[in-house]
């Protein structure tokens, strides 16, 4: 089991750093610009479909972004809908696509935050 929980470690440690690569590769052809001119459409149109699938038109280092947002939201949902029996996914998922609709730029930029 411990040997499992280490290459699964090493797996996630590699995806993490060829994250790392991408994002350096962004910001050193044009910096944070080129990074929101490129990802704005496809950002938005991932975040609006709310499906994780979508996650596979977005560059990598998009993508663990996008997984996290669609997967803390729902287990949010999941919670609430526990506590207080009803799940406000429907409402949740239209208010964060307006929220990428409008604010692109400021996802974007808490994105990379993030990352950097």
């Amino acid at each position: 089991m411990e040997e499992l929980a280490v290459a699964e470690f090493q797996l996630n440690k590699l995806l993490h750093q060829k994250e790392m690569l991408d994002i350096k590769r962004y910001t050193n052809t044009g910096g944070i610009v080129a990074v929101y001119i490129d990802m704005s459409p496809k950002i938005k149109k991932a975040i609006c479909r709310w499906d994780i699938a979508a996650s596979g038109s977005l560059p990598s280092c998009m993508r663990s972004c996008y997984k996290a947002l669609y997967t803390v939201t729902n287990e949010m949902s999941d919670m609430a809908e526990k506590e207080h029996g009803l799940n406000p996914i429907n409402h949740l998922r239209k208010a964060v696509c307006y929220l990428s609709l409008s604010h692109t730029h400021k996802f974007i930029n808490l994105s990379l935050f993030f990352f950097l």
